[in-house]
């Protein structure tokens, strides 16, 4: 009985592991590859900015994604705001300090992030 118990949760274990691990790789949008720099878009009061990147398949048959990283110069912070698969143009505006237009998408910088996985 203890050894059924032992193998169960050792089970239990390493599946647990292995949705961990394809949750971190493939939906956090902290954990995606960093890609080619585009452009570097300042916010109207100077205190933030937005980079685009284009992170290239490699492949002719997977298409190559965006990723737009926030910074903020007033606290040093940045962090990735939108995540988009397939797509290989990235068209990004301020509409103030704190909402920004990428893609169409629009999100408060503060608040929101896109990611095609999640925001289909």
């Amino acid at each position: 009985m203890i050894m059924k118990i032992k193998k169960y949760l050792i089970y239990f274990l390493i599946i647990g592991t292995i949705v961990i691990v394809i949750y971190q790789r493939d939906y956090n949008i902290n954990n995606i590859p960093k890609g080619d720099f585009q452009e570097k878009l300042i916010s109207p009061n100077q205190s933030y900015a937005l980079q685009s990147y284009i992170i290239y398949s490699g492949s002719s048959i997977t298409g190559n994604a965006t990723r737009v990283e926030f910074i903020n110069y007033i606290t040093g912070e940045k962090y990735n705001i939108y995540y988009n698969y397939p797509e290989h143009h990235i068209e990004m505006r301020w509409i103030n300090d704190e909402i920004v237009e990428i893609n169409g998408k629009k999100l408060n910088v503060f608040k929101d992030t896109y990611h095609w996985r999640k925001n289909k």
